[in-house]
């Protein structure tokens, strides 16, 4: 009988190159550059979600410069406060009742509905529960011009089981620039030193941020992505430079501008490479 010897596999080193990309897409530049491998070990699982973070918000601010406002027409922005009743929330509770609201506004208004939501920690100023750390949710549902406020309450007071006081609030937001402001001034601050603290405790954990029917949202075209050479990323570093004042185009990090004109120059700078 004859056994045949197979020789183990010889695997090749990972092989590095440094690249320089650039993406514009509605009023969002990023430049970036890093070293890519030709190999790459483990998965992409992710793990446990902590507290607000900076990164969080630059993916969400991102998001928010990417969406085409003006085509989202009239819009309404929420808030639904947690009661003093409703104590010790998880993560999958605060999903449940996320869940259920919107299942209210799609069937009020009898179709699908777009919507950025964040959850934000707040240290409670009054009621029984004076000082403690509670969360409120904010929504912003595109293009849903009116829902009465007290037909907001009601859904809400039904999900949480609650029928003492309870505080909601609803604006309308007429215009998709304003709706803009909103999901950038309301959902992308930062928790407080304390509160960001106890965003690492069992209960507050999970995402506080995401974009629910991402597919109905109306998103600018991507005008440039590109791999760019060593020569036009200095080009790229140095415009940069002139719009962010702290951003320095010699040690050549990657950077985000956000604007729809700082956009447009760095659009036609790319249509001039060809």
């Amino acid at each position: 009988m004859c056994r045949e010897t197979v020789e183990p596999a010889v695997l090749s080193s990972p092989r590095q190159k440094l690249t320089h990309y650039i993406r514009i897409q509605g009023e969002c530049v990023e430049y970036s550059h890093g070293l890519n491998y030709s190999r790459r070990e483990g998965g992409d699982m992710r793990g446990v979600v902590g507290p607000f973070s900076r990164a969080s918000r630059m993916r969400m601010l991102k998001l928010i410069s990417q969406i085409d406002w003006s085509s989202v027409g009239p819009s309404l922005f929420v808030t639904l406060t947690y009661p003093d009743e409703v104590a010790d929330l998880t993560y999958p509770a605060r999903t449940k009742h996320r869940y259920l609201f919107m299942r209210y506004v799609e069937k009020h208004v009898g179709r699908r509905v777009p919507a950025l939501w964040r959850v934000e920690w707040m240290k409670r100023r009054s009621g029984a529960r004076v000082g403690e750390i509670m969360p409120h949710l904010h929504l912003l549902l595109g293009g849903v011009e009116y829902v009465y406020h007290r037909t907001v309450r009601k859904w809400w007071r039904t999900i949480v089981h609650v029928n003492n006081a309870l505080c909601t609030d609803v604006q309308q937001i007429k215009a998709g620039e304003h709706a803009a402001f909103y999901v950038a001034k309301y959902q992308s601050k930062f928790a407080s030193l304390d509160v960001g603290a106890y965003l690492n405790n069992e209960n507050a954990s999970g995402r506080h941020w995401g974009v629910l029917r991402k597919d109905l949202f109306s998103w600018h075209p991507i005008a440039a992505l590109r791999e760019i050479t060593t020569e036009q990323a200095a080009q790229i570093r140095t415009m940069a430079a002139e719009h962010c004042r702290h951003y320095d185009p010699v040690l050549g990090g990657s950077v985000t501008i956000f604007g729809r004109d700082v956009a447009k120059v760095f659009e036609e700078k790319c249509q001039s490479w060809g």
